[in-house]
């Protein structure tokens, strides 16, 4: 039996698992823990003096050599003692933990050293107790700070992650390890984990040491609290495990990577572990970043193509704005990006192969992975068949050689080692123990498959690995080893999961069952709110890695584990409504905060839970269930509109509509939504139809909400398609509506709409006040996240007054506001804004700059409206330096978006701005034609700031 010496954190004495029998005095373990941290010859005069500091010299030195021959008694021959010296020898049965911390380190490190210890006798042990801590922790932050500087100079935050993890575990007051921990996580896009990381660091700081963090921690978190979100350089997800195998391959498609490629397997065997490693190692290599998208726990759509343009535009932050279709416009807006797409599961959506075509097609730098468990019907890609990790066929080498060159044995390995650092089955030897050979034929067994091996690891904290290998192979005896299809493969991975199913308790069991019926993970809070939680059987469950908790405190499950959970519950359909409850009841109380300071925190937690969100969606429509639709509707709508996922709600509420069709009033409340979106799209004249249909409907229903809010929009887009006196009607009964309810940020919005209707027929004052009450209103119901836009459009008509300096002030307020919410489209305006009030000083140098920084904020936006306004006010500032070539360029632009959009007013604007350039261009002739087609809209249209 091996014997173990634990000092890193609570010092342990171990036999095997039970502590050491005839060695109970803490001054003994104190001294072989001394002879372990300083190894070589030690003078006895020295540890008696240590050790018995109050005694004579002649009785410590007795007491010395007691205490040396009660360990000599229970060690292995690794104690040498002489007349003077003491010296601890390495032995193969006695394991320290502190001389295993070469190689892969991380999993041994597991706390201070000799954390709490102390010997309250002993002054001398004590002082240099405190001197081996600070020698061991630096000796192990330079090994971190190695570790991670090394990922991070590749990009691979994934990889540095665990490190930076460990540091804050161990050395939880280290400020390092948090700022560490924080540039992990921001590298990761996890740009909120990151600010909370700080802020546990603040508050562990004051709490434990009484101190603030150090400028050097509050520079990065202002760093990564002013970063831009919406242009991420990737969206990977976080990896928790290491990666193992498949060198040659990732070599190869990292440097060389083919413009498509398919990586093709069954479930388990890796297809998106290795598309994400290829994506960070890659990383470098594409300017314009990653963008991963995974097709998991979604069935495929009516549209696919839509469907899969909308969840791009979505991971990439863009809006698909526009006339175009769905892929059309991502690829308008993709089609100079040096980008690698990742498609993930796109298994069942083959019928949208030519989508992948037309997208490596229509955008010219473009690199592609698509991982599924099926061919796709192309041959112009580079497929990759994808087996499992390497193993030995024969047992004839020592363990430490077989987990060097088999990767699925050094993956098994390293699961075990995440389970029981010390399990003799980690133990190297000339000769392979019977637990080792044991385990070489439960990886063959296996055949390397990934999945199976992460899953069976935790199994042997409890039974043998010959005990697991001989259950194990009772199933796997049913298979033919010499056909290797994918369903005999997928058996495989079944008999892992019915073996992990089994070793469960009962309470476990059901538990693991219940949390099946969550999507894209879960909460605490919800499970606890959804199903009894025993906390021993949470705990289980993420002890045999069913479930893992990430350090937001979130839990995840594999999508096969919780296929094969769901399996074996019992009532799937009662499950579901509660989840379906909690979550209605969950977002109904969320989205409140969306108009409030909370906006961007509250709309990422909405984010999160969209899956789960979808799911409650569906229960609620398929029952029918009134009070749960009312209790989402609205908040899906929201989360979709403030959030920018505009095709994403379009088609949430569109194929709402096929399963609500036989209830006209719950449809024409749907169509109100798609309506919405659809306008934003740049679609005005399909939204006023479809608003057109829905509101008889909703009148004849008495539903006053949402045929307030169908007026509302339907007023915008008439205002829009030049039908103003639709526009007025509906404006007015909207706001009556409103009133009447007292929802006052729709007041306010309304009021925001007045403000755009006589800035249209030149009343200047009348739009001002309407501008006024609406920014009024907005900061009375402390609806901040409405703040910067109505205050965008106050400044607007402050400056078509040419009361530049009360504009300017306005906007100086605008822009922390905006950059607080992080909403990029209101920065990017109040930075036009500015560059309209300094045209309007003629400071035309400071005019290009603010109109600069608005573009570059826009660089990557979908929203076409306002890049047209940039356009338009680049021409105008060329215009005003005789540019005239640059100016007619920047107003074409301009003129051909706000025809696209279908916006009557802006295009004849656009043109009156064109007049002048036309004339500076020497083009007279062109310059009257368009002067009396202007002229004339502006007539018909009662423009009079245009006539």
């Amino acid at each position: 039996m091996t014997i173990s010496l634990n000092l890193q954190g609570t010092l342990t004495f171990l036999d095997g698992d039970h502590a050491v029998t005839g060695v109970r005095s803490r001054k003994a373990i104190a001294l072989l823990a001394y002879l372990a941290l300083n190894e070589g010859a030690i003078e006895r005069l020295t540890l008696a003096d240590l050790f018995w500091p109050d005694q004579t010299e002649k009785r410590a030195r007795a007491n010395l050599s007691w205490v040396l021959n009660r360990l000599k008694k229970v060690l292995p021959p690794c104690l040498e003692t002489a007349r003077h010296t003491v010296q601890l020898q390495r032995h193969p049965d006695f394991r320290v933990d502190v001389w295993e911390l070469d190689g892969d380190f991380l999993p041994l490190l597991r706390g201070d050293l000799l954390d709490g210890f102390l010997l309250d006798d002993c002054p001398q042990f004590e002082r240099w107790l405190l001197t081996a801590r600070e020698h061991w922790r630096q000796q192990i932050v330079r090994r971190l700070t190695a570790a991670i500087d090394a990922h991070i100079g590749h990009a691979d935050y994934a990889a540095a992650l665990p490190f930076a993890e460990k540091w804050v575990q161990i050395m939880l007051w280290h400020e390092e390890g948090h700022r560490q921990l924080m540039r992990c996580l921001a590298g990761l896009g996890d740009r909120e984990g990151a600010l909370l990381q700080f802020e546990r660091c603040k508050r562990l700081l004051r709490e434990e040491l009484g101190v603030a963090p150090s400028a050097e921690t509050v520079a990065l978190y202002e760093q990564i609290r002013t970063t831009r979100q919406h242009d991420p350089t990737h969206n990977l997800p976080r990896q928790w495990l290491p990666f193992f195998g498949r060198s040659s391959l990732l070599s190869q498609l990292t440097t060389q990577l083919p413009p498509f490629t398919t990586v093709i397997g069954y479930g388990g065997i890796g297809k998106t572990r290795l598309a994400i490693e290829i994506g960070y190692r890659a990383l470098a290599n594409f300017v314009d970043g990653v963008c991963f998208v995974t097709l998991a726990d979604r069935m495929p759509s009516a549209d696919p193509a839509g469907t899969l343009s909308a969840l791009v535009a979505t991971a990439r932050g863009l809006t698909l704005d526009g006339n175009d279709s769905p892929t059309e416009a991502l690829i308008k807006q993709l089609r100079d990006k040096h980008l690698l797409l990742i498609i993930d599961n796109f298994e069942g959506w083959e019928a949208a192969t030519p989508w992948l075509i037309q997208l490596l097609q229509g955008i010219r730098a473009l690199s592609l992975i698509v991982t599924s468990r099926q061919r796709l019907p192309v041959t112009s890609a580079q497929v990759i068949l994808l087996e499992g990790l390497t193993y030995p066929q024969s047992a004839d080498s020592n363990w430490q050689t077989l987990c060097r060159d088999y990767s699925a044995l050094a993956l098994f390995a390293d699961a075990v080692a995440r389970h029981d650092p010390h399990a003799a089955l980690l133990q190297n030897a000339a000769v392979l123990s019977s637990a080792q050979r044991a385990t070489v034929q439960l990886v063959q067994r296996l055949q390397g498959l990934p999945l199976g091996l992460i899953l069976a690891a935790p199994l042997l904290v409890r039974i043998s690995a010959e005990t697991l290998t001989t259950q194990l192979s009772n199933d796997l005896d049913k298979l033919d080893p010499a056909v290797v299809d994918l369903a005999q493969r997928h058996r495989t991975l079944r008999a892992v999961f019915t073996h992990s199913w089994q070793l469960l308790s009962a309470s476990a069991q059901a538990l693991l069952a219940q949390l099946a019926i969550f999507r894209g993970g879960f909460t605490l809070a919800a499970a606890q709110a959804i199903m009894p939680v025993a906390a021993r059987d949470l705990q289980t469950l993420q002890d045999h890695q069913l479930i893992m908790r990430d350090t937001t405190g979130r839990y995840q499950m594999h999508p096969l584990v919780r296929q094969y959970a769901r399996e074996r519950l019992p009532d799937p359909a009662t499950l579901a409504a509660a989840h379906a409850d909690y979550f209605s009841d969950w977002l109904h109380l969320k989205s409140a905060d969306l108009r409030s300071a909370r906006m961007p925190k509250i709309l990422a937690q909405l984010q999160r839970e969209q899956a789960n969100l979808f799911a409650a969606w569906e229960v609620a429509l398929t029952q029918r269930d009134s009070i749960m639709i009312d209790a989402m509707l609205n908040g899906l709508y929201l989360m979709f509109g403030i959030g920018g996922q505009y095709r994403l709600g379009l088609q949430l509420f569109s194929d709402a509509q096929t399963i609500a069709q036989a209830d006209r009033l719950l449809v024409s409340r749907l169509q109100v939504r798609a309506a919405i979106f659809t306008q934003v799209c740049g679609r005005q004249s399909e939204a006023f139809a479809t608003l057109d249909a829905a509101i008889p409907t909703l009148r004849a229903a008495a539903h006053s909400a949402d045929l307030a809010l169908a007026l509302r929009y339907r007023a915008r887009v008439a205002m829009r398609i030049g039908r103003r006196d639709q526009a007025i009607r509906d404006t007015q009964e909207s706001l009556d509506l409103f009133t009447k309810s007292g929802e006052r940020h729709h007041i306010a919005g309304l009021h925001d709409q007045l403000n755009a209707l006589y800035a249209e027929q030149g009343d200047l004052a009348s739009a001002l006040a309407h501008a006024r009450n609406a920014v009024a209103i907005t900061t009375e119901i402390s609806n901040v996240g409405g703040l910067p836009v109505l205050k965008n459009h106050l400044a607007n008509i402050l400056i078509k007054l040419q009361r530049y300096d009360e504009a300017e002030r306005h906007l100086q307020e605008t822009l922390p506001l905006a950059v607080q919410l992080g909403m990029l489209t209101e920065q990017a305006f109040t930075y036009y804004h500015l560059a309209e009030v300094a045209v309007g000083r003629g400071a035309l140098d400071s005019a290009e700059k603010h109109l600069a920084q608005a573009r570059l904020l826009l660089r990557d936006s979908a929203d076409q409206q306002t890049i047209a306004h940039t356009e338009q006010l680049a021409g105008i500032i060329a215009t005003a330096r005789a540019d005239f070539p640059r100016a007619h360029d920047h107003l074409q632009r301009a003129r051909t978006l706000y025809r696209e959009l279908d916006i009557p007013y802006e295009v004849a604007l656009t043109q009156h701005h064109l007049i002048p350039v036309l004339i500076g261009l020497n083009r007279p002739n062109a310059a009257q034609t368009l002067a009396r087609e202007v002229a004339a809209a502006a007539i018909e249209n009662d423009w009079p700031l245009l006539v």
